[in-house]
């Protein structure tokens, strides 16, 4: 008897001890909104990534498409970094992947990037992230662009739609967001009033609004691009305008009212993107490196911001981390993300530019010291949200 109740004793603290065991939670990772571009949304993504693989009891399985290149990062980053990566090539669908592999998680970086593979059968826990849906917003709204020798994109309003809607993209996607093991996360009011305008259907969803982390950007001593180098060595003031490749962006815009500008003003302006030099003043830059970047925001007089799309907005921000005012454009989620904090312009009237470039001058210290103070209040959000979304993923 005596045995036996020791024995007892022995198989009850045995058990006590594998429940204290912590579980481990599999989680699909998606790396596909990773592959193939270079945009916030990538560089989001990447950002929950690294969060996930410093957790314990946690494995990450990395959801790939060896269709799509590795651009930022090679493969094998991610194979030594994660439990295991998976393509999906190799299977009929994700599903059978999530059963195969045991998943309590699926993390979805970019809700878009899924609107041609299946997404039929998935019960488990689903956190999926909506930016913005700007490709329907600018059909919408009949505004489309056309691209002319200059290498240039120019805007055209109220233009024959075309054949195809991009909202033929969304009906799978938005019949997967109904469920009730799917959590939506989108990354701005604006964005989760654009969803539920288009989409009706998910206003019972309680769609979470987290302001993404800030991108990490390193600044080296050493200039990499040599044009750059030899133009920051002038300490000539400019205005800075970004990714003047991308049709969204809204550069034409901007170029044409700087020349009008310069007839006044004694300014330059750097572009990222490549392209023509367009006028004398013109600092004309390919896409450059991080560390490049974050020296351009630095020393830049001002960042022009005339963005006819965004879901959130990194560049406003990352400049005036440096205390760098900011001139933006009036729509989408920047009024909401900025505040007062910018001087606001509409995209559409190249005037409203004008007067703002015009009276910068006149309240630039001010600018300065609220541009510093909307980044402190913006990063503190951003890092008390990003927590909660790590916090989404990982409780099952």
């Amino acid at each position: 008897m005596i045995i036996f109740v020791l024995e007892t004793k022995n198989l009850l603290e045995i058990f006590h001890f594998i429940k204290s065991i912590p579980t481990m939670t599999k989680i699909l990772f998606d790396i596909i909104s990773i592959q193939g571009c270079i945009n916030g949304g990538a560089e989001f993504t990447f950002r929950v990534l690294e969060e996930l693989i410093k957790l314990k009891n946690i494995q990450v399985i990395g959801l790939y498409d060896s269709n799509l290149s590795f651009i930022e990062r090679e493969f094998i980053y991610y194979q030594k970094n994660l439990h295991k990566v998976i393509n999906i090539r190799d299977f009929k669908d994700i599903n059978s992947i999530i059963e195969q592999e045991h998943i309590d998680s699926f993390f979805i970086g970019i809700a878009q990037r899924y609107s041609n593979y299946s997404l039929e059968n998935i019960k488990c826990k689903t956190t999926i992230t909506i930016h913005d849906i700007g490709d329907i917003e600018s059909y919408d709204n009949k505004i489309s662009f056309i691209w002319k020798k200059e290498k240039r994109f120019y805007l055209k309003l109220f233009p024959k739609k075309d054949k195809k809607s991009p909202f033929d993209n969304y009906h799978t996607l938005i019949h997967f967001c109904e469920q009730s093991n799917v959590n939506i996360i989108t990354v701005s009011d604006y964005s989760k009033n654009s969803i539920l305008y288009y989409f009706p259907q998910l206003s019972s969803k309680n769609i979470a609004v987290l302001y993404p982390p800030m991108r990490n950007i390193p600044i080296k001593n050493n200039i990499e691009n040599e044009d750059l180098k030899k133009f920051l060595l002038t300490h000539k003031p400019y205005f800075l305008l970004l990714n003047i490749h991308r049709k969204d962006k809204n550069a034409k815009f901007v170029l044409d009212v700087f020349q009008r500008f310069l007839i006044d003003e004694d300014f330059h302006l750097v572009t990222t993107g490549g392209g023509e030099k367009l006028f004398p003043q013109h600092i004309n830059l390919p896409l450059l490196s991080s560390s490049d970047l974050g020296n351009t925001y630095k020393h830049a007089y001002a960042l022009i911001f005339p963005s006819l799309q965004e879901g959130f907005g990194y560049p406003p921000l990352e400049a005036m981390g440096y205390q760098v005012p900011v001139l933006s454009s009036n729509v989408c989620s920047m009024p909401s993300i900025l505040s007062n904090s910018a001087l606001m312009f509409s995209p559409f009237y190249k005037n409203d530019l004008f007067m703002k470039l015009k009276s910068l001058k006149d309240n630039y210290q001010d600018y300065k010291e609220l541009a510093i103070i909307r980044y402190q209040a913006i990063t503190q959000k951003q890092q008390s949200d990003f927590e909660l979304l790590i916090n989404m993923i990982t409780n099952i």
